[in-house]
């Protein structure tokens, strides 16, 4: 015999799953979750930040085993405003700080429209690998806004004719 083979089984397990096969419309929230507090959506805003002529850079910072205080975060922000000069800015911004035994760990993963660029950084402190980090995401970008600007700016060669003047 089988489960829910039994007489009143049917009502039993109605209410089990919904009626729509496990898929939940758009606007159903589920019933546990309580709605965020009206200061949560203000904080997510705090992470988006304007660029003058540009559109708003989405700033993600989170810790594994580190406990990120304000002050810090606003640091960060500070260090990473130097990705934003020069160029095109990054779109998306993602810095996981982490901590090991007598290291602190610091990744960079920055989304732009012609690509995604990532560094990683180790240091005694936290501020010192988040230097070290975005150092290395500048030079990336530096490096492939070049790399784009000499490609551009090279002569084609033309059928026939030696280029090289010999």
């Amino acid at each position: 015999m089988r489960p829910g083979s039994r007489a009143g089984a049917a009502e039993a397990r109605s209410h089990d799953r919904p009626a729509h096969g496990g898929q939940v419309p758009r606007g159903a929230r589920h019933s546990a979750l309580a709605s965020a507090s009206p200061g949560a959506a203000e904080a997510v805003k705090r992470g988006t930040r304007a660029v003058e002529g540009g559109p708003p850079l989405q700033l993600i910072i989170s810790g594994r085993g580190v406990v990120l205080t304000p002050s810090f975060r606003a640091l960060v922000e500070r260090k990473v405003e130097k990705l934003t000069r020069g160029g095109a800015p990054p779109l998306a911004l993602r810095v996981t700080c982490g901590s090991q035994r007598f290291q602190r760990t610091v990744r960079l993963v920055a989304r732009a429209r012609r690509g995604t660029f990532s560094s990683v950084a180790s240091a005694d402190h936290l501020l010192t690998a988040v230097e070290g980090a975005v150092d290395l995401l500048c030079r990336q970008m530096r490096e492939a806004r070049t790399r784009r600007r000499r490609a551009r700016t090279r002569p084609q060669p033309t059928a026939g004719v030696d280029v090289r003047g010999a």
